[in-house]
């Protein structure tokens, strides 16, 4: 099927049916896709290295398994700054405090003393 396909892309004179037209973008674009992630990937493993930051084999397969771009790029970010790789993938004690805040205390209501008032 796939060199039938490849003939008929070939062959600008051949007319594909919309159902083909529409299977071929699809698969296109989940290639595509992929191939963004794939590059944002490398990227961000590059800046950790060019920082002196080394993953893990844990680390490195958790980033290698990610194809979420906005999270690549929320990783990206995080790399410019970050201590460690555990900082950038938010696995460690203090990124999850960031992204966490912590809830504020109640605080018991002071006692007002009375307003004076004008003429009295």
């Amino acid at each position: 099927m796939l060199a039938w396909l490849r003939e008929k892309a070939m062959n600008p004179k051949s007319r594909l049916s919309p159902a083909v037209l529409e299977l071929k973008a699809a698969i296109g674009g989940a290639y595509r896709a992929e191939g963004l992630a794939e590059g944002e990937r490398k990227a961000l493993l590059m800046l950790l290295g060019s920082r002196g930051l080394s993953a893990t084999a844990e680390e490195r397969a958790h980033l290698e398994g990610c194809s979420d771009p906005a999270v690549l790029d929320r990783w990206f970010l995080r790399a410019v700054t970050a201590g460690s790789v555990a900082e950038v993938l938010g696995t460690n004690e203090k990124a999850q405090a960031a992204v966490k805040p912590k809830a504020a205390k109640p605080r018991a209501a002071k006692p007002r003393a009375p307003k004076p008032r004008a003429g009295a």
